[in-house]
């Protein structure tokens, strides 16, 4: 089984803000993989502090999951797509806000890098496929919503659909 490390920064909501550094702020967290099964399930306790983040740190399998953190004493929540490559550490930044979120479902594509590329940061663009090709000049991609993250050692992109486009 290969783990994951991963450090969750969180951005303060209202809230949390108006309270003293030394108040206590329970966080919970849930992963739930693409099976709909809970892979990670924790409540912590951090102390408010002087910073505008709040970090809890654990440890988990690797995979593809749906991540709900949720400040209950505040009704602030984050929602979000996380994906996991092995034996690597995630530093993950979310926005806590009031009420629930609801996000949208992309598709994500991940893996590990070379060494070689610690300093590189991989760009995902979608191209027409019926208009590029090895024979072909390449055209502007499509429009897309794709979000992207790159570690020392591994890459991160979130495909989103676009309901203005037609499906092929």
């Amino acid at each position: 089984m290969f783990i994951a490390h991963v450090a969750l920064h969180l951005g303060l909501c209202s809230a949390m803000k108006s309270k003293p550094p030394e108040a206590p702020i329970a966080i919970h967290v849930k992963l739930v993989n693409l099976g709909r099964e809970t892979a990670f399930n924790q409540s912590f306790t951090v102390q408010r502090g002087y910073d505008r983040q709040l970090v809890v740190e654990f440890d988990t399998t690797r995979g593809t999951y749906h991540m709900t953190v949720e400040a209950p004493q505040y009704h602030c929540t984050a929602s979000d797509w996380l994906a996991l490559a092995p034996d690597t550490v995630r530093n993950v930044n979310e926005e806590l806000a009031p009420g629930l979120p609801k996000p949208t479902k992309p598709m994500i594509v991940f893996g590990l890098l070379p060494l070689s590329f610690g300093s590189a940061h991989p760009v995902m663009q979608l191209f027409d496929r019926d208009k590029n090709g090895c024979d072909k000049p390449i055209t502007e991609p499509l429009p897309s919503h794709i979000d992207s993250e790159t570690d020392s050692d591994a890459y991160y992109a979130w495909l989103y659909s676009d309901p203005g486009l037609d499906p092929v």
